[in-house]
């Protein structure tokens, strides 16, 4: 009785976190995190979860070990939404990033087109290999208003897309006088 209104009561909120995950992904994204965005997050878990099995199995009490499970996996969860909901897309207007899940959580940055000074990415031997590069999208008048992010999945293509799209907004805001 007790795990049915639980999850009566549960249930609503979890709607909330995932339909706007679910809408965003309809959307026309051009760049999202890499699988490899996880590996610390799940990494760390995996550890804690093997704690709290050595205190479990040395523990009788298993209201105490279920509590701590929970509280281990509570912000592993909410870790990978996190990670989960960064979509990176472009539009007339410039460059934009959207992350968040909770209401209180969800931020962005947006870069206009004309104040754009390039898209870079950087690559070493593990980007390469995992197809997972860290880019720029540089802002031509301050530094604090750049798009800097790590581990883009094909961030080399993707920053391709935008220097192209960047030539063509530039071609057409000063069209040459040949």
């Amino acid at each position: 009785m007790a795990i049915s209104s639980f999850l009566s009561v549960l249930l609503p909120h979890l709607v909330l976190l995932i339909v706007p995950y679910a809408i965003w992904s309809n959307r026309d994204i051009k760049g999202r995190k890499s699988w490899i965005a996880y590996v610390p997050s799940t990494l760390l878990y995996i550890i804690l979860v093997w704690i709290l099995l050595i205190i479990a199995h040395k523990s009788t009490n298993i209201m105490y070990s279920l509590m701590l499970l929970f509280l281990v996996a509570g912000p592993f969860v909410y870790k990978i939404f996190l990670i989960g909901s960064f979509r990176l897309y472009y539009n007339d207007k410039g460059v934009h990033t959207f992350y968040g899940i909770l209401p209180w959580d969800k931020g962005g940055n947006s870069v206009r087109w004309e104040d754009i000074s390039e898209a870079v990415y950087f690559t070493d031997f593990t980007s390469w290999l995992l197809k997972s590069y860290n880019i720029r999208i540089g802002h031509r008048f301050t530094k604090t208003s750049e798009i800097i992010e790590n581990h883009i999945e094909n961030g080399k293509e993707l920053v391709a897309e935008i220097e192209a799209k960047l030539h063509d907004q530039r071609r057409i805001a000063s069209p040459s006088t040949i």
